[in-house]
């Protein structure tokens, strides 16, 4: 009875995945990306992984979990909200704290992205076909091919942001107002989604002609505004045992000139729509919608409501990011969205079956090219050549028995060199006396071209340093010096 049970529910699932090509096509999808990931998984942390998110996550594991502002100190949870440090707390409390455990955490949260991302194309647009091209597309970005794999908030934030959009464009109340709230509790910029639908409900009230709209906006306004009122007591409390709402440091980074915003948005702005090939994506996505009032169909309310919603936040966003400390990986959040945008006009504008597909073989085929594209940033896969550079930087100075001598290293190296937390040295074999200033009694230097390239070329031209040894992989080189008294 049991095998007969097995084999039908057996014969259940194939008959689907049959009837179902595109959701069969994002299992391939998925399984192809975690392929591709696996080699990745062992590799110690970096860059902000490797300074503040691994060794905050392994010493709330290590202390206590809690998702409270004193669940840790501040200079490792940086003011920010907890969630993500608590979930991957728990992650490494149930299934270990080595660096692949660490790496898996993002990597599961990136294949609920994949589903999320496909059920937004199914149920939203109304399109299987749009859910697995948008899933497809996302697969071959370099930004998320790299941050699918490392310790890091942005995927979960654009997963949880995406979630909520889902929620609100489904009239699903209760659940938006959750998945507000878990986006709100990863990290600040998630204000940018509740700012979006805030503004979004202004406008259609703006617009409207109902006799009772300013009651509608009233009402959806303050259901929009529910997650707000935990994130805001949460950033009281903070206040209330730290003395400040937001840590002091990030406070300092704000853009405080016309200029300066103006330059950061430029940069952004590109970084989104044109880098990394996605300048192909932007305009096959503007020429679709132009094209759709021309192909004989039309867009339905809640397909025209989900991309303006989708449009308005990417504006929302870009003009957050401009006013604060600019990194690539910021950009992140947008990345699914910009690719569900490309999937549904594409798939809406063109009858053809085939232009859709000749399209997604020439994003393919220019994607492939930049995948290849490598350097030391964490936004391309380029930081696993960083990574083998300082881990064999750091073996030969083991080998060498050098632990134990004084060292100038640049900041990353300082904390890969100090902290077992980062990955690259165990609490025996940590380095002792490395510091970020060069003095009389500095014995060693070690330096990379993933930063402080000013005080490399200054040092050396100013000091007695006797190359040792150089490691180089593809753009990226670590170098150890030993100084001539």
């Amino acid at each position: 009875m049991l095998k007969q049970v097995q084999h039908d529910e057996q014969k259940q699932m194939i008959d689907y995945l049959k009837n179902n090509p595109f959701f069969t096509g994002l299992l391939l999808v998925i399984i192809v990306f975690v392929g591709v990931k696996i080699p990745f998984l062992s590799l110690p942390y970096y860059w902000d992984e490797a300074w503040v998110y691994g060794p905050a996550i392994r010493t709330m594991e290590a202390t206590k979990l809690g998702i409270l502002p004193d669940a840790l100190p501040p200079e490792l949870s940086r003011g920010h909200p907890l969630l993500f440090y608590f979930l991957g707390a728990t992650w490494m409390t149930a299934f270990g704290t080595s660096t692949t455990v660490g790496h898996i955490f993002p990597l599961f949260l990136s294949v609920l992205l994949f589903v999320a991302v496909y059920l937004f194309g199914k149920k939203i647009f109304l399109s299987d076909k749009a859910g697995f091209t948008a899933a497809f597309v996302l697969a071959l970005q370099p930004i998320f091919l790299a941050q699918s794999g490392l310790l890091l908030p942005e995927v979960m934030l654009a997963l949880f942001s995406l979630i909520t959009f889902y929620f609100y464009l489904d009239n699903k109340r209760i659940l938006y107002v959750l998945a507000g709230i878990l986006t709100l509790f990863t990290k600040e910029s998630g204000l940018t989604v509740i700012a979006t639908l805030l503004l979004w409900t202004l406008l259609e009230a703006l617009f409207s002609s109902d006799g009772k709209k300013w009651k509608k906006f009233f009402v959806n306004s303050l259901v929009i505004s529910l997650p707000l009122i935990p994130f805001v007591a949460y950033f009281v409390y903070q206040n209330m045992i730290q003395g400040w709402f937001f840590f002091p440091e990030h406070i300092g980074l704000i853009a405080s000139t016309p200029e300066k915003i103006l330059n950061q948005l430029e940069r952004y702005a590109a970084y989104v729509f044109i880098y990394q090939g996605r300048n192909l994506l932007t305009f096959s996505t503007i020429i679709a919608l132009l094209v759709v009032p021309f192909s004989g169909r039309t867009l339905e309310q809640n397909e025209s409501k989900a991309v303006l919603v989708l449009l308005l936040h990417c504006f929302v966003y870009l003009i957050f990011s401009s006013l604060n400390f600019y990194s690539d990986r910021y950009t992140m959040m947008l990345i699914p969205m910009l690719s569900l945008l490309f999937a549904f006009s594409i798939n809406k504008a063109f009858d053809f079956n085939w232009v859709p597909w000749v399209v997604l073989v020439v994003v393919a085929g220019l994607q492939w090219q930049e995948i290849n594209k490598r350097t030391n940033s964490d936004h391309n896969l380029g930081y696993a050549d960083a990574i083998e550079t300082h881990e064999k930087a750091i073996a030969y100075c083991e080998e060498k028995e050098l632990k134990d001598k004084i060292f100038y290293g640049y900041f990353l190296m300082e904390r890969y060199m100090e902290n077992p937390y980062s990955g690259y040295v165990t609490e025996d074999n940590k380095f002792s006396n490395v510091d970020g200033k060069f003095t009389d009694k500095t014995e060693y230097a070690v330096f990379s071209n993933v930063e402080d390239k000013e005080n490399y070329e200054f040092l050396k031209t100013t000091k007695r340093l006797k190359l040792l040894e150089r490691f180089e992989e593809r753009n990226a080189w670590t170098e150890v010096y030993k100084v001539e008294k």
